[in-house]
């Protein structure tokens, strides 16, 4: 029989014709898949070979180098095939962070410092995992390692250039600690870990909101955080602090910004312990008081014996006190000044217990002799009172209470600046309240006759800012005498 040809065949068995073209357009697309993934990861390759940082990839599962750039090659030779934790850490097991939950989980794109030795020295890395989907679709690991050898030695140099620092502080007496930007403690010395009753490891875990006291914690934060956002806040200032055992403390700090790429990252603080001298401080104080209560009784005292030989003036000086301390603060003139003023106020009359009782109480008018032995009273307190060491100039205002700024007063017929600010209060008071009061020659002439008066004479007889300030006192605050 003769035998029939392919073609014939295949004429009369459509079947196996489709059967063969089926085969033939598989293989053909599984070929161009092989050639589209080959262009892709040639592509890839040539994209990771290009990069100027060291980047490798390996298996998650069996650790094994897939590919090493050029750049990692020449660093450390051709490492494909080789274990990654042999390869580049010197390890015979995997690293503690090389684990599938690390690399494809929670961790990811998390850095990490790489250290090893090339061909020539010890270089530092910064180290990122990345999972990407290598050709043939499988989730591989690639480490980009970004090269941080000489950010590293110029940190350690900080470091050690710090630590010298500290030690040189140290050795000076001087107690130093370094927070970061939230307030933690980075370094301190020991003598600064002493002061609040810790050792220097200790002292590390601390913070300024569990050394400051509760008091003073919302002040000294927002001094930090004010500083490191450029805003003005005190570089020297003082707060409360608590030690380890809960003792409260005085402490004076001056505080340096630290800088770091142009970004203030922290402060350095130079804290010295102040606490014994605030309580003698507080005892001085405490002194003081007691000083000045005892010398306003004695100023009281003599006030008394005063007005005792001249019962017609009885309250004079007190009243002319409250006035001139009251004019004082209207005029904003400081407290300690005030003070002063209140005082010399009260015994501003003392001399005048040189004059003879009679002359005082006389119901008419003087003669010129009995005038001008008045007039000796500002000197007569002035003898009396300039070696007693007041904490104010008492004498010498009191002495001056009777002279006028264009020279016509006495004792000293002085002028202008010449006379003190306190003796221009007093004299205003004194001319008010004495126009205003009944004496033995004549009656009271009333506060609006006695206002007048130092209106009409204002920059002749008496200081301008003076008599506006009484003048207000009287007619707009309603002050009274009491």
């Amino acid at each position: 029989m003769k035998r029939m040809s392919m073609k014939s065949q295949n004429k009369k068995n459509p079947l196996r014709q489709s059967k063969v073209s089926g085969i033939v357009a598989d293989l053909s697309d599984r070929t161009r898949s092989k050639e589209i993934l080959k262009s892709e990861r040639q592509q890839l390759l040539s994209i990771l070979n290009n990069i100027d940082e060291p980047i490798y990839v390996s298996d998650p599962k069996t650790h094994e180098v897939l590919f090493a750039n050029q750049i990692l090659i020449k660093l450390k030779g051709n490492v494909q095939g080789h274990k990654c934790y042999e390869a580049f850490h010197g390890r015979t097991s995997t690293c503690p962070f090389c684990t599938n939950e690390y690399i494809f989980g929670k961790n990811i794109g998390m850095p990490y410092i790489w250290e090893f030795h090339d061909k020539i020295n010890k270089r530092v890395y910064k180290c990122v995992d990345k999972a990407i989907c290598w050709p043939m679709g499988k989730m591989v690991r690639c480490e980009v390692a970004i090269d941080i050898t000489e950010q590293k030695l110029v940190e350690d140099k900080l470091k050690s250039s710090e630590e010298r620092y500290l030690d040189l502080a140290e050795k000076a007496g001087i107690a130093i600690l370094i927070d970061d930007q939230e307030g933690n403690f980075k370094n301190t010395n020991e003598k600064n870990a002493t002061i609040f009753g810790y050792n220097a490891e200790e002292m590390k875990k601390q913070s300024i909101q569990s050394v400051v006291h509760p008091d003073d914690a919302e002040k000294v934060m927002r001094y930090h955080r004010d500083r490191l956002e450029g805003k003005n806040a005190p570089s020297r200032y003082e707060f409360k602090g608590i030690r380890k055992d809960g003792s409260m403390i005085y402490l004076e700090a001056n505080v340096i910004v630290l800088k770091e790429d142009g970004k203030n990252v922290g402060t350095r603080t130079y804290l010295k312990d102040i606490t014994e001298r605030r309580k003698a401080e507080e005892e001085n104080q405490k002194t003081m008081r007691m000083l000045r209560k005892t010398l306003g009784g004695t100023i009281n005292a003599i006030a008394s014996t005063v007005e005792a030989r001249d019962p017609f003036t009885s309250g004079h000086q007190r009243r002319v006190a409250d006035l001139a301390r009251t004019i004082a603060t209207e005029m904003r003139i400081s407290k300690d000044q005030i003070e002063g003023i209140r005082s010399a106020g009260i015994i501003h009359d003392l001399g005048k217990i040189c004059v003879p009782a009679d002359i005082l109480s006389k119901p008419s008018k003087l003669s010129a002799t009995e005038f001008n032995l008045i007039k000796t009273h500002p000197n007569v307190a002035f003898n009396i009172l300039k070696d007693i060491d007041f904490p104010w100039p008492v004498a010498k205002i009191i002495c001056q209470h009777h002279e006028r700024i264009n020279g016509s007063g006495y004792p000293q017929g002085i002028s202008g600046d010449e006379i003190l600010m306190e003796a221009k209060i007093i004299a205003v008071a004194d001319v008010v309240e004495a126009m205003s009061s009944h004496r033995p020659y004549r009656p009271a002439l009333g506060i609006n006759k006695a206002l007048e008066e130092v209106s009409k004479n204002k920059g002749i007889l008496y200081d301008p800012e003076v008599v506006d300030t009484c003048v207000k006192l009287f007619r707009e605050k309603r002050y009274i005498f009491k």
